[in-house]
């Protein structure tokens, strides 16, 4: 078989070798096994279900949470000559829809957000129809539900129970033992018929560092700076929608070709800063935590957290989409003294108390008109569970979200001498490497210190953006146009 999938890689997709840990998974999932793969960013972890797909001629339908993500997987599909893609999202109405439902047969992906696959319309047309392969593309969005993301992730084992597909793929970057432990419980996916592929999360090509300021002031007057040292594209994080709006318009008042993303502005909005930042007609985009899942842009030469993530998973996913193509690039936090207190304090934001969601439970009617972020969550939740389930997964949620906060703070406020890659690798790697700690691989600096590393650092010749005149983004009905 080893002969017969090199030759189909060369075939389908113009490569001689696979990267470490895909064959290992395309061959668990052609002899029939389901698949948890824990793959590093930049493995090419979308090829893992793609090539069985062409082997099997079969349908593969992939559980993808973002709609911005589906239209560039469709788009590769179609570009590369991949078989038939559609993504069945609100950009369809309802009757290309059901369109895409009744004619089955003439895709090869269908990609659905988990809200979609869980309408009894998708269900009922998928079971009538068959599936080849499942796959939960970002698995790891199964263990992180909570106040501030979608239940419907909760929903998938069920329907995997329904529509009962020949194989099921988890695909993450980034998945702890715990977290790895969870999708395979919420998934179904036992010791007997799962093959767990697991490599190294890490990438030594990235250098990791912490720099400590006195103020959010200083902060704002270092990250020019920081950008006029680092060549090529940027992502810088926020954990407050305001302050990214507001860094992003005293940049581009500096002459800086940024952006801003978040879950505030519109779809099409964020649609054209996605195109825009990926053809290289914007050099640096200010976002929360919202902007990056999936973008596949191989040379982001930096990603700067202005503020400390809310654990090292989101950490691991943000700096993950630095330095793609394996050249030089660099992860910054810039760490003010109130910054630790207010991750602490975000860990236990946001969960409405066992009192309200009794109340909410008992009489739900009372509350038809409430709009709050807490009724909204527990109105998703009433869909499926009841008030003793719902506080019991909160209270668990909660304080998953405590423990990840204090593993994040104890990263950010070791010693110096402790290295920051060894952690990462402890946190999340099966069986970690001992990390030979040097100044390359991540450091404690000054601000001053920061800015000469960055000014040494070897980047690629290659590494200044080439300047476009942006192309306007292809409008919804063209893109349906193509499919139908």
């Amino acid at each position: 078989m080893s002969d017969d999938l090199h030759a189909a890689l060369q075939q389908h997709f113009g490569f001689s070798e696979f990267r470490p840990g895909q064959e290992d998974v395309i061959r668990a999932l052609l002899q029939g096994r389901n698949c948890l793969a824990v793959l590093p960013t930049g493995q090419g972890k979308s090829l893992t279900y793609q090539l069985p797909t062409l082997l099997t001629k079969q349908l593969t339908v992939v559980v993808s949470p973002l709609i911005a993500l589906m239209i560039d997987q469709v788009k590769h599909l179609q570009e590369a000559n991949l078989g038939a893609a559609v993504a069945l999202n609100s950009e369809l109405t309802w009757d290309e829809q059901q369109s895409v439902l009744n004619r089955l047969d003439k895709w090869r992906y269908l990609f659905a957000a988990p809200e979609t696959l869980t309408r009894p319309d998708v269900v009922a047309a998928l079971q009538h129809h068959g599936v080849g392969l499942l796959v939960v593309d970002e698995a790891h969005c199964i263990s992180e539900w909570g106040p501030d993301f979608r239940p419907a992730f909760l929903q998938l084992g069920h329907v995997l129970q329904l529509l009962q597909p020949q194989r099921v793929l988890a695909l993450t970057a980034t998945a702890s033992p715990r977290v790895r432990r969870d999708i395979c419980r919420r998934l179904g996916l036992t010791a007997a018929n799962t093959t767990v592929v697991s490599r190294s999360v890490d990438r030594p090509n990235i250098w990791l560092d912490t720099c400590p300021v006195t103020s959010e002031k200083e902060k704002d007057t270092l990250l020019p700076k920081l950008l006029a040292a680092i060549p090529g594209r940027v992502i810088i994080y926020f954990n407050r929608k305001q302050r990214a709006n507001e860094v992003a318009i005293a940049l581009t008042a500096q002459g800086i070709a940024v952006g801003r993303y978040h879950s505030g502005l519109e779809r099409d909005e964020r649609r054209s800063l996605q195109h825009q930042f990926r053809e290289g007609y914007i050099r640096v985009v200010c976002a929360t935590n919202a902007f990056g899942m999936g973008i596949d842009q191989p040379n982001v030469r930096a990603v700067i957290h202005m503020a400390p993530p809310t654990s090292l998973e989101d950490y691991l996913q943000a700096i993950g989409r630095a330095g793609r193509d394996g050249a030089p690039a660099a992860a910054i936090t810039l760490l003010a003294p109130g910054d630790i207190p207010q991750l602490q304090q975000d860990a236990v934001r946001g969960f409405p108390p066992a009192s309200l969601i009794q109340a909410y439970f008992h009489r739900p009617a009372q509350f038809a008109k409430d709009e709050t972020p807490e009724i909204a969550l527990l109105k998703r939740y009433r869909a499926f569970a009841d008030a003793s389930a719902v506080t019991q997964l909160l209270a668990a949620t909660q304080q998953t979200r405590q423990t990840s906060a204090a593993q994040m703070v104890h990263f950010y406020t070791a010693p110096d001498t402790i290295c920051r890659r060894q952690l990462v690798l402890n946190a999340f790697d099966p069986e970690p490497r001992q990390v030979h700690h040097t100044a390359d691989c991540c450091a404690v600096t000054t601000p001053t210190a920061l800015l000469q590393r960055l000014t040494a650092l070897a980047w690629p010749a290659d590494a200044a953006l080439r300047v476009h005149r942006p192309e306007p983004v292809q409008s919804v009905a063209a893109r349906l146009a193509q499919l139908f």
